[in-house]
């Protein structure tokens, strides 16, 4: 049967699809948002898109079966139905805390060994369901950024050191998709400590602003504000004053 869109209309839909699901990480990053709510917006622009493709479309043959409301009938309610109890169950367990002190438990119980957990993850998995398995596990290590919530301190930003580095090599990625900064570490051997410091000093950097002053002397208690709460970074002493340039925290600017 001829499709009721057009060509154009289909590579519309087509990158639309396409270029919504890339679009997601950034949904996240921008709006803080779930991954699913992105999708679920994509979806919805889809479906508008198709229905203003086919609104003039009632007469012809085969456009009733290439909208949204007819392919929804198709769908396996059971199935969704299915994942969507998993996934409920799941989240009440990491809401009362059980998964996140199961894997507190786990952590001792192993000594941290990485490679002991996922193995045993890795078997579990050949008998359970995968699903559920990954949503626990998702909820058992999300204890940072859970406390962090606690805290209050969600709109800091976050450096994600990953130790022991010196055992894994180069052959993991890994990553951390809420941090601003990551940086592979090894303690032992003291390799990527260096990077460490420099992405901490990045970030506090960022929290302020460069200046480039001439104080006269009767202004060198501003200096000391400067040292005590910003970085200096010179300080050259002439004829017409103290000329500085330094780093310091925006809201200390209307103070020196």
């Amino acid at each position: 049967t001829k499709s009721a869109l057009s060509h154009g209309e289909r590579v519309a839909v087509f990158v639309v699809g396409v270029g919504g699901l890339m679009f997601v990480p950034f949904f996240r990053s921008i709006t803080g948002l779930p991954p699913f709510m992105g999708i679920l917006f994509v979806l919805g622009l889809l479906w508008a898109m198709t229905e203003i493709f086919l609104r003039h479309e009632h007469e012809l043959e085969g456009s009733f079966s290439e909208r949204v409301s007819t392919i929804l009938h198709k769908i396996d309610l059971s199935t969704i139905l299915f994942f969507l109890g998993i996934l409920m169950a799941v989240a009440v367990l990491s809401e009362v805390g059980v998964l996140t002190s199961f894997g507190q438990w786990l952590e001792h119980a192993t000594n941290g060994n990485a490679y002991f957990v996922t193995g045993v993850i890795g078997v579990v998995s050949s008998i359970v369901d995968n699903v559920p398995l990954v949503a626990g596990c998702m909820g058992m290590y999300n204890v940072v950024y859970e406390t962090l919530q606690r805290l209050e301190a969600m709109d800091k930003p976050v450096v994600t050191a990953f130790n022991k580095m010196d055992r894994i090599g180069e052959s993991l990625t890994v990553r951390d998709f809420k941090a601003d900064r990551i940086v592979q570490v090894s303690a032992k051997t003291g390799e990527g400590l260096e990077a460490l410091l420099q992405a901490i000093e990045e970030i506090l950097r960022e929290q302020k602003i460069y200046i480039e002053r001439v104080y006269s002397y009767q202004e060198s208690g501003k200096i000391q504000l400067i040292r005590k709460y910003g970085e200096l970074l010179e300080e050259e002493y002439k004829e017409d004053g103290i000329h500085v340039s330094a780093y310091v925290p925006k809201e200390l600017d209307g103070r020196v």
